[in-house]
């Protein structure tokens, strides 16, 4: 393997190398993991901007993850949803996050 392909290398072309326009996990490591499982650049942010990421969705959830809509919340670049990909979404009593699964 090539060590200069590291995930600041993945984060240069996050889209392709982390599997994002494409059925795959992104470019294979050295040890057998997925960029997309390993690099902080895969990690899920609302499309077309990485400083919106899990914490930003957290900061209102009942928006951002879709409770109050008949969306699943807002869209990641992977094209998967708040709702699918953010802990602050997961399921818990209403009005008391401390309350879950």
């Amino acid at each position: 393997g090539d060590p200069s392909k590291d995930c600041a290398w993945v984060a240069d072309d996050a889209p392709d190398r982390c599997g994002w326009n494409a059925e795959t996990k992104g470019v294979k490591g050295e040890d057998g993991s997925y960029a997309s499982e390993s690099c902080t650049a895969c990690a899920w942010h609302k499309k077309g901007d990485p400083s919106k990421d899990c914490a930003w969705v957290a900061d209102d959830a009942p928006d951002r993850c879709g409770w109050n809509a008949e969306t699943k919340g807002v869209k990641g670049e992977d094209g998967s949803y708040a709702s699918e990909s953010c802990t602050a979404c997961a399921w818990h009593k209403k009005g008391d996050p401390s309350k879950d699964c």
